[in-house]
């Protein structure tokens, strides 16, 4: 089970860190498998599976985001890979697109009210 319940701060770092490495610390989006070569098939699903377990967490981390500038840090730095066909399964298992569409549920949830505007600090109430 992958843990990020410590302070903001501390879990951005870990977050920044996490995908800063797989991706070989360049600024470009990339498959979290890109470069990994030679493990063969269960290694490549034992990274899959940790993979999605870590991203389930941003996830809900992004449900329960109270800022737009938490929002953005999710979906601009955590969530921004390059996906294939076969990790669309694991991504419907996370909810991903009802958390986009619903955030929690709550009708004051900031995702929810900020469905189909423009991010930006100002737009939606904080």
């Amino acid at each position: 089970m992958i843990v990020l319940d410590a302070p903001a701060y501390i879990t951005h770092d870990i977050i920044n860190w996490f995908c800063s490495s797989l991706r070989t610390s360049k600024n470009k989006i990339t498959h979290y498998l890109d470069d990994v070569r030679g493990g063969g098939s269960y290694l490549e699903s034992k990274s899959r599976a940790y993979f999605f377990q870590v991203i389930g967490k941003i996830v809900q981390l992004l449900k329960e985001a109270s800022t737009i500038k938490e929002i953005k840090f999710y979906l601009m730095n955590a969530l921004q890979w390059k996906f294939m066909g076969r990790d669309h399964k694991d991504l419907l298992n996370l909810d991903i697109f009802q958390v986009l569409h619903k955030g929690n549920g709550s009708k004051d949830n900031l995702i929810r009210r900020s469905w189909g505007k423009y991010l930006y600090a100002g737009q939606v109430d904080e």
